[in-house]
């Protein structure tokens, strides 16, 4: 295809992805932790359980949802806002 039929196809949105790896995407809480291996202090970085709802992700599918989510929110809010728990804090 050729650029010109791709961008009267397609809507670009424009995704931060800041804390899309932090928030759970089933319950959208803050309290993802790494798993430990069981008699041992080694944290398994890709893999993540939610302390809220007990959800376990592993962190690349959580982010990716994420991502899709916040896209969806955006394609349908006319690329200006993003969903509560993305919000970036204002610095004031």
């Amino acid at each position: 295809m050729k650029m010109q039929t791709i961008q009267r196809r397609a809507e670009f949105v424009s995704v931060d992805e800041y804390l899309t790896n932090q928030i759970c995407n089933k319950c959208k809480s803050k309290q993802l932790n790494n798993i430990s291996i069981i008699g041992s202090k080694r944290r398994v970085h890709s893999v993540l359980k939610c302390e809220s709802c007990g959800t376990v992700w592993n962190c690349d599918v959580n982010t990716a949802l994420n991502i899709y989510g916040i896209f969806v929110y955006k394609s349908k809010h006319d690329n200006e806002s993003l969903p509560l728990p993305f919000k970036i804090p204002s610095e004031d």
